[in-house]
């Protein structure tokens, strides 16, 4: 018989297996944050209808990669969402693959404490299946009260005020997509003059509508990394970019991209972009992944007080992502779709991130897409994580109970209040 028995005294965990012992440091938990507010900086829409799902519905969007069984006579393309679709998993990945995922397993064990059910995956989505049958929307405000998720930054096109922002039972603030229009624009205007001038309408409008940032894909859509175009040189590549030419495309996209950098100075609104992995591996040059080829664009003066919000804190150059919001004062790191895919590991991310990077510029974010529940297991990795990591600084001597428990309200949500001039709590 194999056994393995854990026996805690005092700091020294003695993990006994097959007789034999082996010794382990282990620290106190210090802090318990799980009744703190939490702000989520990025989410995508949830499905809040009334419905039955099944396992690959229920557990397959945890899986960020490609499917092993895509289907049948469609060609491979990185950017088709069909490749990483849950109704693709093929039986025997989502039994060895995506059960077997680390953040799958805490969600399991968190849901099934959660509805008091077995901890499998199969008995959580049978007590899910019921509340969803029954009332999906009070299901969903029932997570949201129990992790007290006071607010969402949500990532949608649609326009303010459209009914579909009623899928959350929390606040709500939107931003604006900006890569549709810039190649809206490209196709419809006559001058890169005219380009700009409509994009700057367009974003000045969005603003008084009340979006509260903006949204966009630099890196994963152009094949050079971030540098200063000026009007001009955008203007001599125009009629090229109209007629379809990708590296003309490329720099009008910088110029707007530029332009809109300065209007942040003015205006006051922060860009989420993209930095490390999201998901799939979709980048043209994957090297353009990494938070630091920001360097050269933000060097150049001109943008020395340009709001940068990098999401998915550079993963897994997180250390650099650290380092960029240190070396910077207008950059700040998100850490949605981070959180909480890489669970297991999320202490050490989130020291990481800590590390270099002042603790004031750091924010939480899900990431989440169709299921609430997504939304409600990263308020719980993020919380419990915090406490981990709140528990080694002080015990290390780094900190005292009181710099780490407002340091955790700051992560929490106390950072993203202030970046965004809001007052909830």
């Amino acid at each position: 018989m194999f056994a393995i028995l854990p026996v805690c005294f005092g700091k020294q965990l003695i993990v006994k297996i097959n007789g034999g012992k082996f010794a382990k440091e282990a620290f106190s938990m210090l802090f318990d944050f799980s009744g703190m507010p939490f702000f989520d900086d990025h989410t995508h829409l949830l499905n809040v209808t009334n419905r039955e799902i099944n396992l690959r519905d229920y557990i397959g969007p945890f899986n960020h990669g490609y499917v092993d069984n895509p289907p049948e006579n469609q060609p491979f393309d990185t950017n088709v969402a069909g490749n990483n679709r849950p109704q693709d998993i093929s039986d025997e990945m989502l039994e060895f693959t995506v059960k077997n995922l680390g953040v799958v397993k805490f969600f399991t064990k968190s849901m099934s404490e959660f509805f008091g059910c077995d901890c499998t995956p199969e008995a959580v989505l049978a007590q899910r299946n019921k509340r969803s049958l029954a009332d999906m929307v009070a299901y969903t405000k029932s997570l949201y009260q129990d992790q007290q998720i006071i607010a969402e930054v949500v990532d949608a096109p649609h326009p303010m005020g459209d009914p579909a922002m009623d899928c959350f039972p929390t606040k709500v603030f939107r931003l604006f997509q900006t890569d549709g229009l810039v190649y809206r624009l490209i196709r419809t205007c006559d001058s890169y003059q005219e380009c700009e001038d409509r994009f700057d309408a367009a974003l000045r409008q969005a603003l008084k509508e009340g979006f509260i940032g903006v949204k966009c894909h630099v890196l994963e859509v152009n094949r050079t990394a971030p540098h200063y175009v000026d009007a001009t040189d955008a203007q001599r590549v125009y009629y090229a970019a109209k007629k379809g030419d990708l590296a003309a495309i490329e720099e009008v996209y910088y110029a707007i991209f530029c332009h809109m950098l300065l209007m942040t100075q003015q205006l006051g609104f922060p860009v989420h972009l993209h930095t490390g992995l999201t998901g799939k591996m979709t980048y043209q040059d994957v090297n353009l992944r990494n938070p630091l080829c920001f360097c050269e664009l933000l060097n150049d003066k001109r943008f020395y007080r340009s709001h940068l919000m990098f999401l998915h804190a550079g993963y897994p150059d997180v250390r650099a992502a650290s380092c960029m919001a240190q070396s910077y004062p207008n950059v700040w790191v998100d850490l949605a779709q981070v959180m909480p895919w890489e669970v297991v590991n999320m202490p050490s991310i989130i020291e990481d991130l800590m590390g270099f990077a002042s603790h004031g510029k750091i924010t939480l974010g899900s990431g989440a897409h169709g299921h609430p529940e997504i939304n409600w297991i990263t308020a719980k990795v993020a919380k419990q994580s915090l406490a981990v990591v709140m528990s080694r600084a002080v015990e290390s001597g780094f900190m005292t109970k009181e710099q780490a428990v407002y340091t955790a309200e700051c992560i929490l949500f106390r950072n993203a209040q202030r970046l965004y001039h809001l007052d909830l709590v």
